[in-house]
């Protein structure tokens, strides 16, 4: 594209894991040529400066997703009325995705789908009948759909258990349902982000280091857990620990959240500036 001169930037990106000497060669010749580049995370950026990019035109904002617009009132009503959930009461979101860990890290030795489902369900049972809540299994990503039935199938509990996905409603809708229920134990990173930014609790299990990259920015690293320590009771204990502090969460939430926001638009600034054929160098 750069050689058929087109204008290239990266916008709002995560950066990593980069490990091998060819692959940072590459990474950092790409980040040359960039007419912009912005990160979503101080993680990317520091990796981008760790391999020697010296573009100058490279700056923090954060992610895009942060600003998605819920859908209205009647809408989430409408919603909660088809998957015969009240939305004034507790709910718990569990979200997972089907790669479970297997991008964890070089050096790890993936656990494989049978053993994950069997302790992720016995914790998920236990939690469930503790905290005697509705479970809303969300899938923010159309393949994560089988691997959910299979999870929502083995957990034993009393409490209705529901799942919603993008097969049937959209980042509007999936944000709006998000933003009324009372925390999310969640995966996949863009589940997280859309309910973390309509500033509903979270707790996270990194199945790659751009979610721990996030629960950074939000301020809380200690709400994310890795799969070097999954486990039954660890997951248990995380899903309590989560719930119990979800009003703590909440508070950091709405002061971090709005900031986010207003840092994800300072891209988009910066990709009207360049289509439009004015300089960048002023935005940033």
């Amino acid at each position: 594209a750069k050689r058929r001169g087109k204008k290239i930037a990266c916008f709002n990106v995560g950066t990593g894991p980069v490990t091998t000497p060819a692959g940072q060669r590459m990474l950092r010749e790409l980040a040359e040529i960039m007419e912009f580049i912005t990160v979503r995370d101080q993680s990317s950026l520091d990796i981008l400066k760790d391999i020697g990019v010296k573009n100058e035109r490279l700056i923090l904002t954060a992610d895009a997703a942060l600003n998605v617009a819920p859908c209205d009132e009647e809408r989430i009503r409408q919603i909660f009325s088809q998957l015969k959930l009240n939305p004034e009461q507790e709910i718990l979101g569990i979200n997972i995705n089907s790669y479970i860990d297997t991008w964890a890290g070089p050096d790890h030795q993936p656990m494989g789908k049978a053993k994950f489902l069997t302790e992720y369900a016995a914790a998920l049972s236990r939690a469930a009948r503790k905290l005697h809540v509705p479970l809303l299994f969300v899938c923010s990503q159309h393949n994560d759909v089988a691997i959910t039935k299979e999870l929502m199938s083995r957990v034993q509990c009393n409490e209705p258990k529901v799942m919603i996905s993008n097969r049937q409603y959209n980042h509007h809708d999936l944000k709006g349902v998000l933003s009324r229920i009372s925390l999310l134990f969640g995966m996949r990173l863009h589940a997280m982000i859309l309910a973390s930014s309509g500033c509903t609790p979270i707790i996270g299990l990194a199945y790659q280091p751009k979610c721990e990259y996030y629960f950074n920015t939000l301020t809380l690293p200690e709400h994310i857990m890795r799969f070097s320590a999954f486990g039954e009771e660890t997951l248990l204990e995380h899903i309590l620990c989560g719930w119990e502090k979800k009003n703590a969460i909440r508070k950091v939430l709405n002061s971090r959240i709005p900031v986010l926001q207003r840092e994800a638009n300072k891209a988009a600034d910066l990709v009207a500036a360049m289509h439009r054929d004015e300089p960048v160098a002023p935005l940033l």
